[in-house]
């Protein structure tokens, strides 16, 4: 596809495994984008699939987001995404379940997609996600502030 007809196209259709698509997605990264939604910045990776269909991976589930943040796929590279379904929280957790994907690259080398404008991530030695923490700024409190007897 050339660059015109690119251009003229837009994004591919949306890979929905909890739709109609298949649960698995292979192909090679033959694009990486920043979209914005309520939440925040995430990827959309465009999949070239061996039949030829590319599809866009919307990385706005957490998981998935944090598995792209893993993973660091870049254009150019074989990448495989599998759909886990709704996966079962620990009991006692707030939420009943969370949205399960699982991310693998075959490596090349060539052009880098910058994946710190989406985040960092790294992992402990059991695998939990350890997220950057963002600096804070100290606070003053000027001198005699707080002092009106308000209990909070």
């Amino acid at each position: 596809m050339s660059l015109e007809d690119r251009l003229e196209s837009g994004l591919p259709s949306a890979w929905r495994p909890d739709q109609d698509d298949p649960d698995t997605l292979i192909g090679e990264v033959i694009e990486i984008e920043v979209g914005t939604s309520d939440y925040g910045r995430y990827p959309i990776l465009v999949i070239r699939q061996e039949d030829g269909e590319a599809k866009a991976v919307h990385g706005f589930h957490s998981v998935l987001q944090n598995e792209l943040l893993k993973a660091r796929p870049q254009v150019g590279e074989k990448v495989g995404i599998k759909y886990l379904g709704d996966v079962p929280m620990k009991p006692g957790s707030k939420f009943k379940s969370y949205k399960g994907y699982r991310v693998k690259v075959e490596r090349v080398s060539g052009s880098t997609f910058n994946w710190n404008q989406i985040g960092t991530a790294d992992e402990d030695q059991s695998g939990h996600v350890i997220y950057e923490q963002v600096e804070q700024t100290p606070v003053t409190v000027p001198a005699g502030a707080g002092e009106d007897d308000i209990p909070f």
